[in-house]
């Protein structure tokens, strides 16, 4: 089958240049290493951009937090940077959906073949 596309309004998808950003944690899931450790996937949609960096309004970005383990300092952290607050022994993820913060993006190599990765890797969180 012949396709014709109409590409007047598709936009670039270049990778997000490393940087700061504002953006809002829109989506969570929950799910399993493979060594069977749960984790929350956030979901973290930039806004805000001014100028050249505008066009990467409304990308998505992720971040894990492990639930259990050393890692779990991550969730810890992000949780009092975003809200203000301690967390306590459990949380509602609903109480972060919709939360604006600050994130630090930085470009990670693959370690498998070397290239650089395609979504960049979320460093730091803070709360506005």
């Amino acid at each position: 089958m012949r396709l014709v596309p109409d590409f007047s309004e598709a936009k670039d998808f270049d990778p997000i240049p490393d940087g700061t950003y504002t953006a809002n944690i829109t989506d969570w899931e929950l799910k399993t290493s493979q060594k069977g450790a749960q984790y929350v996937s956030w979901t973290l949609t930039t806004t805000g951009a001014e100028g050249d960096l505008a066009q990467f309004n409304g990308r998505k970005v992720w971040h894990n937090t492990m639930l259990s383990g050393p890692g779990s300092g991550m969730l810890k952290q992000m949780y009092k940077n975003i809200t203000s607050k301690d967390i306590d022994a459990d949380f509602d993820t609903e109480e972060l959906m919709g939360q604006q913060c600050i994130i630090d993006l930085a470009t990670e190599t693959n370690q498998m073949t070397g290239e650089p990765r395609k979504t960049p890797t979320v460093k730091a969180i803070r709360g506005m």
